[in-house]
Order: C-alpha cells, then sequence, then structure tokens
C-alpha cells in the first residue's frame, strides 16, 4: 500500500468512515471530486466550510489545527464562518478523503496548501519604484 493510500486509511479510521463509502460518494459527486482543486479559491461558503475543515481533518494538534483555520480566515479577511452540526462536519470531511482518495493531485495540493498555512508564507515584496 502506497503512503498516500495508508494515510487516507489512518483520515477513515479516525473518523470512523467505512472504505466503501468512499466509492459510493464518489459515484454521487464525480464532477466535485474531479475539480476539488477549485475549493481553494474560497469563492463561497462551501468552499470555505472545505478548506477550513481540512486542518482538523489532518492536523494531530487540536490546538494547531484551531490556529490553521484561524489563519485562513485572517488571510481571507472574514471572521469565522457559522458553526456546523456534527453530522455536517463528517460530510465536509467525506468530501475531502474521497477526493484526496480519488485525486492524487488534489491530495498533494491539499499537503502543499497545509504547509503554506501553517508557515504564512505569503511574503510582502517590496518593489522598487511603486
Amino acid at each position: 500500500m502506497s503512503a498516500r493510500f495508508e494515510f487516507i486509511d489512518s483520515l477513515l479510521k479516525k473518523n470512523e468512515i467505512p472504505l466503501f463509502a468512499l466509492g459510493k460518494h464518489y459515484e454521487a459527486n464525480k464532477d466535485f471530486v474531479d475539480t476539488a482543486i477549485k475549493i481553494f479559491d474560497c469563492k463561497n461558503e462551501k468552499d470555505i466550510a472545505l478548506c477550513s475543515v481540512i486542518p482538523e481533518l489532518i492536523i494531530e494538534d487540536a490546538k494547531k489545527a484551531e490556529r490553521m483555520k484561524a489563519q485562513l480566515y485572517e488571510n481571507l479577511k472574514i471572521n469565522e464562518p457559522k458553526s456546523y452540526k456534527t453530522e455536517d462536519i463528517l460530510e465536509l470531511k467525506l468530501q475531502i478523503i474521497t477526493a484526496m482518495y480519488f485525486n492524487p493531485n488534489f491530495f498533494v495540493y491539499t499537503m502543499n496548501w497545509l504547509y503554506f498555512l501553517e508557515n504564512d508564507t505569503y511574503p510582502t515584496i517590496e518593489i522598487i519604484g511603486w
């Protein structure tokens, strides 16, 4: 088993999601899974909700995950959105895990996005003459 699938398997176990749920979810949401990278544009409330669940899904340290979510909201210049019910959060997590499983590009992009969010590496560049 590849490291990616082992990691995804650990997410499934941690969130008590059966593996068969991924296939079922993929069939019902193929268009979303195939274009999931678009969520990082955060163009609507659903995209923001999906992005905000990623740190708590992947980061083991709950405090660190909360700091990263706060950083996301700060970067977007928004207040923390409404809270979601437990079943809604589980559905968001299922969408993210399904996309990570069936869309390897999304998996890589997600890990890179988390790295940049954690390190907040959006440098301010001073351009001479501006």
